[in-house]
């Protein structure tokens, strides 16, 4: 029954985000969720982004122009600090449209190990989900066309855990 009322949860915050384009602040409920592969049911990045990572901002501008092309993909942004009004003027800025978190009150540490376990800080990193159950995860800016073989749209499964 936790899990049916996590998954509830998660969804009902992700519309919700994606709705309003207003990012939630990340507790490690949240950041569990959405680095559990079982959360998801279509290709997904969770991109890994800061405000002083001028990498990221050029991976979330590509990543959202697939999320645009591809309508089946989903993008999820967590910026790994604490909320800023910066973070929403960017993220508009860069036509990053998916479902928005920066970190909240917990300890830094503790929501990024609930997010990704074998995280070390490095930026930009995503987390790739085929919506199958498996995920796979990558630090540095990767091409689209990796990216597209990651989530397995173009028929290659190769590097999915």
């Amino acid at each position: 029954m936790k899990k049916l009322f996590g998954w509830v949860a998660l969804s009902l915050m992700v519309l919700a985000s994606a709705a309003s384009a207003e990012i939630q602040t990340l507790d490690r409920a949240t950041a569990s969720h959405l680095g559990n592969p079982n959360s998801y049911t279509v290709p997904t990045v969770v991109a890994f982004w800061s405000l002083d990572c001028p990498h990221c901002k050029h991976y979330l501008q590509e990543l959202g122009e697939l999320n645009r092309t591809r309508e089946q993909v989903q993008v999820i942004s967590v910026a790994v600090e604490p909320l800023h009004k910066e973070h929403g003027e960017v993220l508009d800025e860069l036509r990053s449209d998916g479902p928005r978190y920066a970190y909240g009150d917990e300890v830094p540490a503790v929501l990024g190990y609930a997010l990704d376990p074998d995280w070390r800080g490095e930026l930009p990193r995503a987390l790739f989900f085929d919506g199958r159950g498996n995920k796979l995860t990558r630090s540095g800016r990767l091409s689209m066309a990796t990216v597209k073989t990651l989530l397995e749209l173009d028929g290659d499964a190769s590097g999915i855990e």
